[in-house]
């Protein structure tokens, strides 16, 4: 509850990543994080029901895509490039 209030805080940038097929974590409390964070650089993406809560092994099949969205994330914040939100 304590970290939830002071999200605004926040303004690191940040990538979340959610699946409607993650049986563990919420893709609400995903959607309220993202609203949260204070940051201007963050970006939220959704993927379907075919896409585990383990978001980054081979489960996955769409892993690839998803580590590749992080590292295009990274590169684009090493480049002063702007994020969408």
């Amino acid at each position: 509850r304590r970290v939830r209030r002071r999200l605004d805080r926040v303004t690191t940038p940040a990538l979340v990543i959610s699946a409607e097929g993650d049986q563990t974590a919420d893709v609400e409390s995903a959607r309220e994080l993202f609203r949260k964070l204070g940051g201007r650089q963050k970006e939220f993406h959704l993927y379907g029901p075919e896409v585990p809560h383990i978001l980054t092994t081979p489960e996955n099949p769409r892993w690839r895509e998803t580590l590749a969205m992080g590292i295009d994330f990274l590169r684009r914040l090493e480049s002063g490039g702007e994020n969408g939100g």
